[in-house]
């Protein structure tokens, strides 16, 4: 046997290990598909996850839509940049001048501030649905 064979002996196909290395930085790899639980196992950027083969009865696990966005929401990047709304949300919380009047300028800000922030979290939630 090649030393730069993926198969193991008794193996029908690549091997767990040998995906894990040759996975590209930003690409979803499918392990194995087991249709009886309707459950794909992949590898992003690095982790294993068990996710359903079809998302919302429509996305497949092999379509480019939900692939780019198992990508994304499993970026360390997209991680950093909620947990960073989360912590300007909290700030603005705390911010909030409840016995002023509604048209204070801080309130204005903070209540336009934190509608951007709902869509945000409202468009996190919808793709960690459809991933």
């Amino acid at each position: 046997m090649k030393a730069d064979s993926y198969e193991d002996d008794d193996s029908q196909g690549p091997t767990v290990s040998y995906l894990r290395r040759m996975a590209r930085p930003g690409d979803v790899t499918i392990i194995d598909i087991d249709d009886s639980r309707r459950l794909a196992t992949i590898l992003v950027h690095g982790k294993e996850r068990n996710v359903a083969v079809r998302s919302l009865c429509c996305l497949s696990v092999t379509s480019y839509v939900r692939r780019g966005i198992l990508v994304f929401i499993e970026s360390k990047y997209s991680d950093w940049f909620i947990l960073g709304c989360i912590g300007v949300n909290s700030i603005l919380l705390a911010l909030e001048k409840h016995r002023a009047p509604a048209t204070d300028p801080t309130n204005v800000a903070v209540e336009i501030i934190s509608n951007v922030l709902s869509a945000i979290f409202l468009a996190e939630c919808v793709l960690k649905v459809c991933g």
